[in-house]
């Protein structure tokens, strides 16, 4: 070789190995293509969707409270004979009076003469009285109380203590009017033989009988009484004979003359 000749350097095998070509190194192998899904194969399960969670439901409303419809919406009260109503007038004590409403349906109010009441609202005779009383006062404030009813009332006659018209709660037993009557006079009444003399709805009396001693006893309930009841408490049989003897005795006794002809006529009677 000449002197300009380039060298190379060879990498010496080992001792007695033979010499070994180097190979360059191979290539990187080329990324495999994502091959599509097989057919036959099952395809992935698809996500489940998120679960829906329903908004809670609206609290209802809370019910409205129950209205009470009053007990009679068709009923307008209107006076009746019998009925006892109070009239004042505003600053005027001697206008304020209390007046039974009589026969002929009116009531004496004062200063301003009889008024016309039966058959009429509160508030009608309200208007009459105010602008009566308006005639000679200056803005006259007039007010009208009912103090009692007379259909709301038994009747309690008889052999009791004081017969009267007695004003009628929501319920009273027969027992409880004889009370309110003064109860019943003792030895002459007939307990046993009580009478409620009832007007029916086709205008018929019914005649109810107490006996009050099995009442008083418990052998017997309380009988409740109606609006417009009668109670007629009898006399006994010797009372009853005592007291038409006396009837007799005035009217009679003048004509007769002597007891025995009374009593012969009372035997008649019977």
């Amino acid at each position: 070789m000449g002197p300009n000749t380039p060298s190379y350097s060879i990498a010496q095998a080992p001792a007695g190995a033979a010499a070994q070509p180097v190979q360059a190194p191979a290539p990187a192998p080329a990324p495999t293509p994502v091959a599509a899904p097989v057919a036959d194969e099952p395809a992935p399960a698809p996500l489940a969707p998120p679960p829906v969670v329903e908004a809670p439901a609206a609290a209802p409303a809370p019910a409205a409270a129950p209205v009470t419809p009053p007990a009679d919406d068709d009923f307008t009260f209107t006076f009746a004979v019998g009925d006892e109503i109070e009239v004042s007038v505003w600053n005027e004590k001697e206008l304020t009076t209390t007046h039974r409403v009589l026969r002929d349906g009116t009531i004496p109010a004062k200063a301003v003469g009889n008024v016309r009441v039966v058959g009429r609202t509160i508030d009608a005779v309200h208007t009459e009285l105010t602008d009566k009383y308006a005639e000679f006062l200056n803005d006259p404030r007039v007010s009208i109380r009912v103090i009692s009813i007379w259909k709301d009332r038994v009747f309690v006659v008889g052999e009791v203590a004081k017969p009267a018209a007695i004003a009628m709660p929501a319920q009273m037993s027969v027992w409880e009017a004889i009370t309110q009557a003064g109860g019943f006079n003792q030895g002459v009444a007939n307990m046993r033989t009580v009478r409620i003399i009832r007007e029916t709805s086709a205008g018929r009396p019914q005649v109810i009988t107490v006996n009050a001693e099995s009442v008083i006893s418990g052998r017997a309930r309380m009988t409740q009484l109606r609006p417009g009841d009668l109670v007629y408490v009898h006399p006994t049989n010797l009372a009853d004979w005592s007291r038409r003897l006396n009837q007799l005795l005035s009217p009679i006794g003048a004509i007769v003359g002597n007891a025995a002809n009374v009593i012969t006529a009372v035997a008649v009677i019977d």
